[in-house]
Parts: structure tokens; C-alpha cells; sequence
């Protein structure tokens, strides 16, 4: 029974086409629309579904199977509502309405199976070939969690989204194991034409049972007939234990042999003598249509069809096997000596396979690049000749990116998605070899003349697309993944280097072309210097265009997987971006609530965590972020790893543990400090400087640190790496110093960046070149909100204006943030100086307030600040008196 109607064009407003009383019971939840369909246990009926606001099919038992399958019913039907796969039709609902039990499933637009042959007997060989790949992974999946379908037939296999889905999982069991009472009706489980023949004979019957079935399907998709024929169950029965089907090819010569040679192994008499799970044939489908389509084993096919034609009759059949008989009696040792070969080549098949099980489990780890990977990689290189079809080809693609060739993965990937759109992992391995890729290369016509290799927006396509297609690369794709290949802040940007294998270096930031999203690289010097040219004037659509990808892109991962959070994280960066924030479904709030609802880790709900203070925060709530921040701060007090101390470093910094943010940093930088040379001590010492010196504290320490690095540096630094060194560890700290020092921030220092410029100048009392610098910086910015640029960046610039005299200035650079705060970055309480700088921001604007006589917003923002430090180290004591005085001044 098809859930599919006859007709899809359902009139805009039709008068309600069904029973009475089953209309009234389901009127609530579904408006029955029309009949589409019917059967001998069972109607359906064309719906909507008035909570979702979709169409769907209602299918209905008839009165007297209701009345005796109840319970049996409704629990094979939950089983078969928790198969979720592409190829399954899913169950929306069910239950019991006006004494019927009901079903309901999707509205097929695309017809049935039966429905595409009564209109066209013999489809063309790869696209029947297809319609049985996908019907038998759908087999599959469900046999692994132990449920046989026993109705494969036809009218069973609908057209969803223009793929082949199999329809009524759990409905045949239900029939057959109900009271007798029904069978007495006359009702038969099963179609006898489709039936193996342990079903039609005895009932004791296996997945083995379904594989015959679909194979009778796929029998008839390419001759227009049935694979046997016979008036009662009982004369198909003798057929098929007496005689093998007639080839295919007897009817249609443009069937390749080995396809006829695949159905006689699938229609087997005996369970035992035909594949042996629908793993295996689909796996046998999948190699037929790639060797057919690529016009490999040329020789094999000679081979089947030579087998083919020697099974034209039975009789012939017969004579063939005394040959063989007689033949293997006269030539034992040959034979003996074929059949060692034969599981020689068994056995190095089955290690093969176990190796390339080995590499995709490193891949969905996450784990390709690194030497483990490479090495199991290089491997399954040794044995992939074992390898044929599918195999062969996936193994091709893992061997490549094992090798770094990631031209050559995405080939082989490619020829995979090619051959079957739903292979989750050619999706997936499509998506490492694109984003993996940072190749560049020459274009001419690109506005910097060149062009990465690869599209990070395909790569990310790829990734949600393996993701919705499998479990397994469900579990394999994290939120990272797809955040940082589809960038939602100016921020971001793609990293490359020159395909030449030089050491140029490159860097892109998004921008829209035609309809996607591009990165248009330039070298890494232009990017940091700020220059006008590397920000297209299409970034903000590039980075709208983004986050409304990674929303649709969360929505189908959420609605796929629900319990997955790394879906809903995904949905909720994407909302936050947009500024949506709201706490219900449809708010980054509410998302990142689910999520944190669903976290299985510490790790998980740290970071899930860590992202809520943040939407917090944008939400003006300041009290709720601080004190979550104090919570997450404590649940790791002591002896964290390197992923959460860089996921609390930032936490400590915005609530002025200037102690605690030191030991975050230098944990978070040892490892990659040390592998470039950087000594534990230098970086302990370091971080403590720029903890003091983000946090905003002014006194002699700061300068004692300074001192105690530069001397340090000479113990633990070769000469000519030393100036390198005292730029990463001294500069930035002693910029954020300026402030508190002055001139003496810089003794000795050369100046990096446009603002180290403009801060020099401002110490010398050049007030025009220091302002021209600001102004030219804001040139830069003119494609991107307030809010995107680094807070700390906004608080500095705003302290070099008010050192100038232009207090106006300065206040109208705070507040575009200020009061704008849902357009903060993401990594406004990640990176330490810009969580910081929310404090120090806060703490500016009040003290501008005071010297403009504002008093309203000197005490919202005094007392605002006060809130962000409430727990602060006794180091920032000096500066909270001083905003309880801001906070309540006197009259």
C-alpha cells in the first residue's frame, strides 16, 4: 500500500473525502483532504498537518484489522518511527482514531515504484540499478537493528525528493503475528510475486527473505515482467524451488551480463546460497553500476555473460552442473588449488577492508594530517589492489589525503557522490579534501590575480550533507567544522600558501560573487597591515549569505539528529549572528539552552557554556553571564587541559581575575610557545604581564614585569630570534599599557600597527597626525558594524582620542558599541583583551560621562562595570572605589 496519492495538485480548499467519524477524531491535529490511495487492509489519505503546516499522507486501517491488531500495531510502528535514514520513509505519527489505527508519513509527491511501471515497464539499467542500491542500503539499515520489512514490493517503494524510499516498515510484522482471527479474513502477509520461497512455504525466514525480494523488484524494473509467474501462492512456490528465472537479457539485450549474474545469486533457491545480507547487495549493486559506468573488468563481464548463456533453461542449467561435477571429479588438485586462491583472495579482501576501516575511523576522529593517519594510510596503500568497485575507490580517496594529494581524494570522492548521491562518506571525505586544501594559485581573473583550489563553501556543504545522510558522520561533524568554513565576522579569514610549494603566505577574507560566497587571497602582510584593497565591499552580504547557510544548514542537522548539540550550537551561532537572540526556538538563547541540554562532556558544556555568558551579555544580562562565568570558572579549579584553559582564559579576563587569567594563558600557549622556541618561562612571565596590562592595572608591577622579561629574554633566546621574541611577548601588552604610562609603554618597543602609530603621536602632543591615523583606521572599517571590530581595539582607539581632546569622538566610538551590544564578536569573552576590555570599556565610557556631566549614563555604566568585577583580585581594587564613586555620585 502506497503512501503516495494518485494525483498531487490537491484543490486549494476541498470538502473533506473520508469517514465521518475519523475526520471528526483527527480534525484537531490533521484536516483530511482527500483519498489517496487504497488496499486490502488499509486507505490513505491525502492531509495537512495543522500543527507543522505540511502536507501529509494519513494511512488508515480498515475497522476490522484495527480491531484485533491494537497494541501489536502501535509498538511495531514506534519501532519502525526510531529508523531515521534518507531511504526510509519516516513515520511522523500514530495511534488510534475512531477505532482505526493510523499512520503518518510524509505526502510523495513522487508516486510509487508501481505507479513509474504501470507508465513504463523496463527503466533504464542504471537508473533500476539505483532505485535497488538505495531501496537496499534502506534494507540494511533497518536489518542492523534487527527489523525485517517482509513486504518488499513496488508499490513499497516511493519517490521522495527524487530518491527511492521504502514505505510501511513495521506494518507487515504487525499483520502477520495479529490474532488469527485476521488471517481468517482472508488477508495474506506479503505479496506472493515478491515472496522468497521459505515465506511462501513454511514462514521461518530471515533479512535473507527481503534481499529476494528486492531482487524480484529489481527483476522486474528491467524486464517488464515478473521474475516468475503462477495463478495461486502454491504454483510461484514450485516455480522457484524448481527452476531458476530466465535471464534478463532474454527479454532486453542492453542488460549487461554481470547484472544477470547478480540477480541469479540475489534469487537463490536456498538462503544460504545468495548474499547474505543487504550489505552485501548493495555493495554488489554499487560495483555493477561502477563498473558499467567506468568500463572496468571488461573480462569479467565476458566471463558472466558467458555464465548468462549457459542458463537459458533449466535443462541446461542442470547439464552445466553434472559438467562441473564430472569436471571437478577428473581435475581435483586444479580445483583444490582454486578454491586456496579463491580464499587467499577472501582473505586479503577482508584485511584490506579492515585496514580501511582502521583510516575512516582516524578520519571521522578528526585525526587526518596527523602521523597516525598518514601511517595507517600508507597501509591500506600496500593492500587496496585487494579492493574492488566501491572500495577501491574510497580507499583511493583515503590513501590521497593520508598523502596530502587532495586533488586526487577529491577525484575519487567525486566519482563516488557520482555514483551514489547518498554515500554519506563521499560526502564527508569531499568535505576534508576542500577544506584541508589551502593551495593557491594564479588566476587572472581574480582581483588579486589569484585564487584558492578549493571552495570552503562547498567543503561545509559537503560536511551537512554527509551529516544528514548517516550516524556516523553525524557523530564525526563538529560545530568548529562548519564555523570555520563559513566565516559570520570580519574576523575570519582563510589562511593559504602558494601552490608552488614556496613560502608565500596568504589570507582572504569573504566576499560575495554572484550567488556564493568567494576568498579572494592576498598576501599575509597586506592582510595584517590592514590595507583597503583585502576588505571587498561585499563583505557584509558574503557574511550574511553565510549566516544564513549556517542556519538552514543547523535547521536540516537539527531536524536529522535532535539529540545531537553540536546541531543546535550550530543553529545558535547562526541566530546569534543574525542578532536573533530570543530564548524561544527561534532565538540563539533558546538554541544554545537545547544544546547545553544535550551536552554528553565537561568539555561540551564548558565551551556551550562559555557561549551562553557571551549571548548573555548581548542580551543586556549582564548579572546572568557573570554568574554563569563564575560557575564554569569553578567547575574546573584545578589542573585544566590546554582546550578548556583556552575556553575559561577569557571568562577569567571579563570578570578581572587577573591571577587566574595568568595561569589560563600560560597553559593555553606552553605547547605551541615551546614548539617555536618560546621558553615555559617566558611564557609564564608573559602571561602575567598581559593579564595586569588587558585588565587595565596601573601600577610600578607592570614595568617590574617588563623588566624581569627583557632580562629573562637574554638567558632564553638566541640574538637574532630576541626581537622577535619581545614583539610577541612585550608589544601588545605594553599597548594595552598606554594608558596608565604613557611614553614609557614604548621604551624600546617599535611600533607594529596604525594604533601603536597613532599612540605615539598622541604622546608626542601631535593631536592631527595621531587623529588622521584613527580616521584612516576607520576607512578600513567602513564594511564592517561596530560591534565586529575587537572591543579592545574600540576601547583603545577611544582612549587615544580623549588623550587628544576629542572627547566626542571618543564617546561616539564607545557607544556605536555600547549600544549596540548584540553585535558584539564571537570572540568577545574568548580572547582575553577583548573580554577584558567589556570592564575597561564600561569603567571609559562612565568617566567621559562624568567630564560631559551625564549623569544618567555615568551611573548605568559604572555600575555596569561594577557587575563585570564584582569577584575581581584585590590588583583591580583601586579601580572599582573609583567606580563606586561614578556609580553614586554625590548631589
Amino acid at each position: 500500500m502506497s503512501a503516495s496519492p494518485t494525483d498531487s495538485n490537491a484543490p486549494k480548499s476541498p470538502p473533506p473525502d473520508g469517514p465521518p467519524d475519523l475526520v471528526e477524531a483527527l480534525r484537531d491535529r490533521y484536516e483530511i483532504i482527500r483519498e489517496a490511495g487504497r488496499g486490502a487492509s488499509a486507505i490513505v489519505y491525502y492531509a495537512r498537518d495543522l500543527r507543522h503546516h505540511r502536507a501529509v499522507a494519513v494511512k488508515a486501517l480498515n475497522p476490522d484489522v484495527s480491531a484485533v491488531a491494537g497494541e501489536r500495531f502501535l509498538r511495531e510502528i514506534e519501532v519502525s518511527a526510531g529508523m531515521q535514514h534518507p531511504h526510509i520513509l519516516p513515520t511522523y505519527d500514530s495511534g488510534i482514531a475512531a477505532g482505526r489505527l493510523y499512520f503518518v508519513m510524509p505526502f510523495v509527491d513522487g508516486g510509487s515504484l508501481r505507479q513509474r511501471l504501470d507508465k513504463e515497464p523496463r527503466l533504464p539499467v542504471d537508473e533500476a540499478l539505483r532505485y535497488a542500491h538505495e531501496v537496499a542500503v534502506a534494507i540494511a539499515f533497518a536489518h542492523d537493528r534487527g527489523i525485517v520489512h517482509r513486504d518488499i514490493k513496488p508499490e513499497n517503494i516511493l519517490f521522495y525528493h527524487e530518491h527511492a524510499c521504502l514505505a510501511d516498515f513495521g506494518l507487515a510484522r504487525a499483520m502477520e503475528e495479529i490474532d488469527v482471527r485476521v488471517t481468517a479474513h482472508g488477508m495474506v502477509v506479503g505479496t506472493p510475486a515478491y515472496m522468497s520461497p521459505e515465506q511462501l512455504s513454511d514462514g521461518e525466514f530471515d533479512g535473507r527473505s527481503d534481499v529476494y525480494s528486492l531482487a524480484c523488484v529489481l527483476y522486474e524494473m528491467l524486464a517488464g515482467r515478473h521474475a516468475f509467474s503462477g495463478k495461486t501462492p502454491r504454483e510461484l512456490l514450485q516455480k522457484r524451488l524448481t527452476e531458476p528465472p530466465a535471464p534478463v537479457r532474454e527479454y532486453r539485450a542492453d542488460v549487461p551480463a554481470l547484472v544477470d549474474t547478480l540477480l541469479t545469486h540475489a534469487l537463490a533457491m536456498k538462503r544460504d546460497e545468495r548474499f547474505q545480507s543487504a550489505h552485501e547487495l548493495a555493495s554488489a549493486i554499487e560495483e555493477a553500476r561502477l563498473e558499467i559506468s567506468t568500463g572496468r573488468s571488461a573480462a569479467r563481464r565476458r566471463l558472466a555473460r558467458k555464465g548468462a548463456r549457459g542458463m537459458r533453461r533449466p535443462f541446461i542449467w542442470a547439464g552445466a552442473v553434472a559438467l562441473a561435477l564430472t569436471v571437478s571429479a577428473l581435475a581435483a588438485p586444479p580445483i583444490r588449488t582454486a578454491v586456496a586462491k579463491s580464499r587467499a583472495a577472501a582473505n586479503a579482501r577482508a584485511a584490506a577492508l579492515a585496514e580501511m576501516k582502521t583510516v575512516q575511523d582516524l578520519e571521522l576522529g578528526r585525526q587526518v594530517g596527523t602521523e597516525a593517519f598518514a601511517l595507517a594510510a600508507a597501509n591500506l596503500g600496500k593492500q587496496v589492489a585487494s579492493l574492488h568497485g566501491r572500495d577501491s575507490l574510497y580507499a583511493e580517496g583515503l590513501i590521497a589525503l593520508g598523502r596530502g594529494a587532495f586533488q586526487n581524494a577529491c577525484a575519487s570522492f567525486d566519482r563516488l557522490r557520482a555514483a551514489d548521491s547518498l554515500d554519506a562518506l563521499a560526502w564527508y571525505g569531499l568535505g576534508d579534501c576542500q577544506a584541508l586544501d589551502s593551495a593557491v594559485v594564479r588566476d587572472a581573473k581574480s582581483p588579486s590575480g589569484l585564487r584558492f583550489r578549493t571552495s570552503w563553501a562547498a567543503a561545509a556543504n559537503a560536511y551537512v550533507r554527509a551529516a544528514t545522510l548517516a550516524p556516523a558522520t553525524n557523530r564525526a561533524l563538529r560545530y568548529g567544522m562548519l564555523s570555520s568554513l563559513l566565516p559570520i565576522t570580519p574576523a575570519q579569514i582563510r589562511l593559504g600558501r602558494a601552490a608552488d610549494g614556496t613560502r608565500q603566505f596568504y589570507g582572504a577574507h569573504p566576499s560575495a560573487d554572484g550567488d556564493s560566497v568567494a576568498f579572494v587571497p592576498y598576501p599575509f602582510d597586506e592582510i595584517v597591515a590592514g590595507k583597503s584593497a583585502v576588505l571587498s565591499p561585499s563583505l557584509p552580504e558574503a557574511l550574511r549569505r553565510n549566516r544564513d547557510t549556517l542556519v538552514a544548514a543547523a535547521r536540516r542537522w537539527t531536524v536529522s539528529f535532535p539529540n545531537n548539540p553540536e546541531s543546535f550550537e550550530a543553529l545558535a551561532a547562526g541566530l546569534e549572528a543574525r542578532g536573533e537572540l530570543a530564548s524561544d526556538d527561534e532565538g540563539a538563547d533558546g538554541a544554545l539552552r537545547r544544546a547545553r541540554s544535550l551536552a554528553r562532556t565537561p568539555d561540551d558544556r564548558l565551551r556551550l557554556g562559555s557561549a551562553h555568558v557571551r549571548v548573555h551579555i548581548k542580551r543586556g544580562e549582564l548579572d546572568a553571564a557573570l554568574d554563569l562565568a563564575d560557575s564554569l570558572l569553578a567547575a574546573v579549579a584545578t589542573n585544566p587541559t590546554r582546550e578548556q584553559a583556552s575556553r575559561l582564559v577569557g571568562l577569567a579576563a571579563l570578570t578581572g581575575r587577573i591571577a587566574r587569567e595568568a595561569e589560563l594563558r600560560a597553559v593555553t600557549f606552553s605547547s605551541s610557545n615551546a614548539v617555536r622556541g618560546i621558553a615555559p618561562p617566558l611564557t609564564s612571565l608573559s602571561s602575567r604581564l598581559f593579564a595586569r596590562a588587558a585588565a587595565g592595572v596601573c601600577d610600578d608591577s607592570l614595568l617590574g614585569l617588563r623588566r624581569q622579561l627583557d632580562t629573562l629574554l637574554e638567558s632564553y633566546s638566541e640574538p637574532i630570534r630576541r626581537p622577535q621574541f619581545r614583539r610577541e611577548l612585550i608589544t601588545r601588552s605594553m599597548s594595552l599599557a598606554y594608558p596608565c604610562f604613557g611614553a614609557r609603554a614604548f621604551d624600546g618597543l617599535h611600533a607594529e600597527l596604525p594604533l601603536d602609530l597613532a599612540q605615539r603621536a598622541a604622546v608626542r602632543g601631535d593631536r592631527r597626525r595621531a587623529a588622521a591615523i584613527l580616521d584612516s583606521i576607520e576607512t578600513v572599517r567602513r564594511v564592517s558594524l561596530p560591534g565586529e571590530i575587537a572591543l579592545d581595539y574600540v576601547l583603545q582607539e577611544a582612549n587615544v582620542r580623549a588623550a587628544i581632546g576629542d572627547t566626542a569622538s571618543a564617546i561616539r566610538q564607545l557607544d556605536r558599541v555600547l549600544r549596540a551590544l548584540p553585535t558584539l564578536s564571537q570572540f568577545a569573552v574568548r580572547e582575553e583583551a577583548q573580554s577584558a576590555a567589556i570592564g575597561r570599556a564600561f569603567l571609559l565610557r562612565a568617566e567621559l560621562a562624568r567630564a560631559t556631566h551625564d549623569t544618567a549614563e555615568q551611573r548605568l555604566r559604572a555600575r555596569q562595570a561594577l557587575i563585570v568585577w564584582r569577584h575581581a583580585d584585590a590588583s583591580l581594587a583601586p579601580i572599582v572605589e573609583r567606580l563606586r564613586s561614578l556609580a553614586s555620585p554625590l548631589r
